[in-house]
């Protein structure tokens, strides 16, 4: 999972967070770090999992990187917030299982 603090895909879709506001000025690579956690909690069988105040989707969009068999929800009020987490979706080609 260490190659995921390298993924461009994911390195992209937190600086263009930065860029509108939703991520603070970390790393994204730290970012990136931070949310393996997350996924290393996560159960082996587990199914679905939602992102409750996902901002910048974060760990959410490291989860559906590293756990391509899940189905994720991220979820937050902001637009300007879910506007950039729906391009970072579609960048990274998860349409068909990250709402």
């Amino acid at each position: 999972m260490s190659d995921l603090l390298a993924h461009p895909g994911l390195l992209r879709a937190f600086s263009e967070a930065q860029r509108v506001g939703a991520l603070g000025p970390v790393s994204p690579a730290d970012v990136i770090a931070h949310s393996l956690a997350f996924v290393e909690a996560l159960p082996a069988d587990a199914q679905t999992c939602a992102d409750l105040g996902t901002g910048a989707g974060v760990p959410g969009l490291v989860i559906a990187v590293a756990r391509p068999d899940i189905r994720l929800v991220l979820v937050d009020r902001r637009a300007k917030r879910t506007d950039a987490l729906h391009r970072a979706v579609a960048s990274l080609g998860l349409e068909s299982r990250v709402d």
